[in-house]
C-alpha cells in the first residue's frame, strides 16, 4: 500500500511529465504550427477577398465623391462668374 509521501512523489512526478510536455509544446511545437497557419493564411487568394472589396468600395466612392464635387464646384463657379460679370 502507497503511503501519503508515496502518494504525493507520484503526483509530483506526473506534473513534471506533464509541465515538461507543455513547455516543449509551447517552445517548439506552437510555433512551429502558427507559422504553417499564417504562411497558408497569406498565400490563400481568399483570404483577405472580404478586405479587398470594401477597400475597392472605399476607393470608388473616394473617386465619385470627387468627380461629383469637382463637377458640381465647376459648375457653380461657372455660375457665380457668370452673375458677377
Amino acid at each position: 500500500m502507497l503511503t501519503n509521501a508515496d502518494i504525493e512523489m507520484v503526483e509530483d512526478k506526473i506534473e513534471l511529465g506533464v509541465r515538461r510536455y507543455f513547455d516543449h509544446y509551447l517552445e517548439n511545437i506552437l510555433p512551429a504550427q502558427l507559422e504553417k497557419m499564417f504562411a497558408a493564411h497569406d498565400d490563400s487568394d481568399e483570404a483577405h477577398s472580404g478586405v479587398v472589396r470594401r477597400f475597392e468600395r472605399f476607393k470608388w466612392a473616394i473617386i465619385g465623391a470627387s468627380f461629383g464635387g469637382g463637377l458640381g464646384g465647376g459648375i457653380g463657379l461657372a455660375k457665380l462668374l457668370s452673375i458677377l460679370s
